[in-house]
This record gives structure tokens, C-alpha cells and sequence, in this order.
């Protein structure tokens, strides 16, 4: 099954929509109390969230469209930037399989919604590596990281990740530093203008103070153990996917690093924790887990892997169900 994703066919994506159906039926027969969702305070989240309000149906849909964009921005980082030999898709389906892993990955979420523009962020910071003037890059990944924090306020802190970026693949250049920042500035500063134009009241950010977390439930704690045992086998082979790998995707390697370390420490900054933000750092894993796969001579050991982690996401959705879990 899996030799289908590591063809040169564009086409095959369109296999990602049966997983995403498969890994959905179980809402039909739900009837696990997920918390309600709440709007947030963040700006554009409140748009969006306004608009759909508690539809679970549109949660549903919109949750699985962000989704399957995710997979093809993760899947253009990879293959546009030749980190691997060959063209190949398994770094979406690595990534559908794990986000799915938590139930609420599965519904629209204010961190889904922001971190669609961190992944074009990334994407812009890796043409850095390319090109010598890239005033253009630099001004849009800023602002694309503008615009996740005003979906998702944590990631405010990722705007340090340009900076690391920067320093990573290019000499310090001060011009360059300042054009990211204003890129950055530029929407929070649009945003805040129409808010004081209109005489709107400011967002309330962490009124309720800082990382409310409530009661995890066994579903949850299953589910992160899973992510967090692929997690640390993936990176623990992180050595041998560079092996022959070039000192440029060896760059792009770190750069995912330093995102995977920043996500980690902003899910701590959320006032309301959802485990939603988790799926940044799956990214990552996604990547780094594709490169190794490809490089599998024993094609059975991937698709055991493959079958393994999907069984394991329907059963941590259907066992529920039946009272099992």
C-alpha cells in the first residue's frame, strides 16, 4: 500500500481521502462527550468560530480540509526541497496518521487553523537556503506567523524560530532580521487599527489565567503515548536518515528541530489547553519519519508500521464505543 505514496505521481494525494473518511466514521456512531468548543479570544478565531459556532457537521469538514492542506504543505516542504531521493507522499500520510491519534485533531481548532500558516512560514524560511536576496521570503514568512498568532496567541514565541532559521542557514544580516519583524508586525498592527477605528473592545487574552488544563482522559493518555513512543523512535533515527544526506537537508533537518522545540514549549503558554497544538509537532516526526521509511530496503517493515498505527487509530476511536477503553 504504501509504494502507492512513494511514486512521482501528484494523483496519489487523492488516496489521502479515503483515510480521512476512515479515520472519521467513527462520529457517526459517537457518543463520547467531547468538550464544547469555545471561541477563542484570538481575533481571527473569533471570526471563523463566530461563523460556525457549534455545528459539529462543519467542525467535522473544515477540520478534515485544513487537514488534508496540512498534509500537502508537509509534503511540499519535503519533496520541493529534495529531502529525500526520491519524490514521495508518506510524510502526509505519517502526518494524517498521527494527528488523528487525538480525537480533537479531528475537528477544526484555533492551533489547526494557525499553524496552516506556520507550515507556509517554514516553507518560505526554507527558500532561504537557496537564494542570496530573499527580502520577499522573509517579509511573507513573518507575516504568515503574524497571522498564526492571531488564531493562536502561543504561537507568538514561533517568531523566534525565524530568527534561529536565519542564523542556521545564513550569515546575520541586520536589513534581514528587521524585514521579518516587520512582516510579523504588519497584520498584528492591521488588525489592531481596525479594532481601535471601529472602537471595538480589545481581545481578553488569558482571562482566565494560564495553561487551564482539565481532567485527560484514557483515550488522551493512550493516544500521546503513542505519538510520544513514535516520537522519540523517529528522532532517535534522526542520525541515520542524514547519514548521506547533504549539508542543505541536513539545514532543513535542524530548522524542523528547532520548530519541534518551540512548539513543544508554547503548548505550555496556552490558556485553555487543547492537545490540538500538539499536531505542530508532528510535523517534524512526519518528516524525519518518511525520510527513514524511504530508506527502508525491507519494503514489509513500513507496511507493518503502516497497518500498526492505523489499527491503532481506530481502535483508540471505536473501542470507546463499546466501553472497552
Amino acid at each position: 500500500m504504501l509504494s502507492f505514496f512513494k511514486t512521482n505521481n501528484p494523483a496519489v494525494v487523492l488516496l489521502y481521502v479515503p483515510y480521512m473518511v476512515l479515520l472519521r466514521l467513527f462520529f457517526l456512531k459517537s457518543n463520547i462527550a467531547y468538550p464544547e468548543p469555545q471561541i477563542p479570544a484570538e481575533p481571527f478565531s473569533q471570526l471563523v468560530f463566530g461563523w460556525i459556532g457549534n455545528s459539529s457537521l462543519l467542525l467535522i469538514l473544515c477540520g478534515a480540509i485544513v487537514q488534508f492542506i496540512q498534509a500537502l504543505l508537509i509534503n511540499g516542504l519535503v519533496n520541493q526541497n529534495k529531502m529525500t531521493a526520491r519524490k514521495t507522499y508518506l510524510p502526509g500520510l505519517i502526518y494524517l496518521l498521527l494527528t488523528s491519534m487525538l480525537p480533537e485533531n479531528l475537528l477544526l481548532s484555533a492551533p489547526m487553523l494557525g499553524f496552516a500558516f506556520v507550515l507556509g512560514a517554514v516553507s518560505n524560511v526554507f527558500q532561504l537556503a537557496k537564494k542570496e536576496k530573499m527580502n520577499g521570503a522573509l517579509y511573507d514568512a513573518g507575516f504568515l506567523m503574524g497571522m498564526a498568532a492571531l488564531f493562536h496567541l502561543p504561537y507568538l514565541v514561533l517568531f523566534v524560530f525565524l530568527y534561529l532559521s536565519l542564523g542556521s542557514v545564513r550569515a546575520i544580516v541586520v536589513r534581514e532580521w528587521i524585514v521579518a519583524l516587520l512582516g510579523f508586525v504588519t497584520p498584528v498592527f492591521l488588525v489592531f487599527t481596525v479594532y481601535f477605528v471601529a472602537d471595538w473592545p480589545a481581545p481578553a487574552f488569558y482571562s482566565t489565567g494560564l495553561f487551564g488544563l482539565g481532567a485527560i482522559s484514557t483515550v488522551q493518555k493512550i493516544g500521546l503515548g503513542v505519538i510520544a513512543f513514535f516520537s522519540v523512535m523517529t528522532l532517535a533515527g534522526i542520525q541515520g536518515a542524514l547519514y548521506s544526506a547533504v549539508i542543505q537537508v541536513r539545514k532543513f533537518t535542524t530548522i524542523l528541530l528547532s520548530l519541534f522545540v518551540l512548539v513543544a514549549i508554547s503548548f505550555f503558554l496556552q490558556e485553555r489547553v487543547s492537545m490540538a497544538h500538539l499536531m505542530g509537532l508532528l510535523v517534524p516526526v512526519s518528516v524525519i519519519g518518511a525520510m527513514i521509511l524511504v530508506q527502508v530496503k525491507r519494503w514489509w517493515i513500513a507496511e507493518v508500521l503502516h497497518i500498526i498505527l492505523l489499527l491503532l487509530v481506530l481502535a483508540l476511536q471505536w473501542l470507546p464505543l463499546f466501553n472497552i477503553i
